[in-house]
């Protein structure tokens, strides 16, 4: 059992993503939902991804499969510039990267530990 939060409010120009535990099939599809609406709601305006993973557990493959269309739908985003998933666990951080790969955004994606080298990532792909 996991939890999750999406927000566009806590930061200009950032969708705001907390994963804590590990997400069953259905808590990843609402998760899956919040992400569109709220990406919807930009109205186009450039955005980048900042997702707090430190608290998350490994996925099953079905819901991992369901991050990976979360990846994909902001991959198919003109105004999408980027991701940051700030990570303790290095199996969560390697299932992200193999999400990532699958859905499209391996290229402008960081995953780390750092938070400092996170944001700076994301004030880069903010500024072009």
């Amino acid at each position: 059992m996991g939890s999750w939060t999406v927000t566009k409010d806590r930061r200009p120009g950032v969708l705001w993503v907390e994963v804590t535990g590990s997400l069953s099939l259905e808590e990843a599809q609402a998760f899956l939902d919040a992400n569109v609406a709220a990406i919807r709601a930009l109205q186009g305006a450039p955005y980048v991804v900042f997702a707090d993973s430190r608290e998350m557990k490994v996925l099953s493959p079905e819901a991992a499969s369901v991050f990976e269309a979360v990846k994909s739908f902001s991959s198919a985003q003109p105004n999408f510039r980027g991701s940051a998933i700030l990570v303790s666990s290095a199996v969560v951080g390697m299932q992200g990267s193999r999400t990532s790969a699958a859905g499209g955004v391996a290229d402008t994606e960081l995953i780390a530990s750092d938070e400092d080298v996170l944001w700076r990532h994301l004030s880069l792909l903010l500024a072009d």
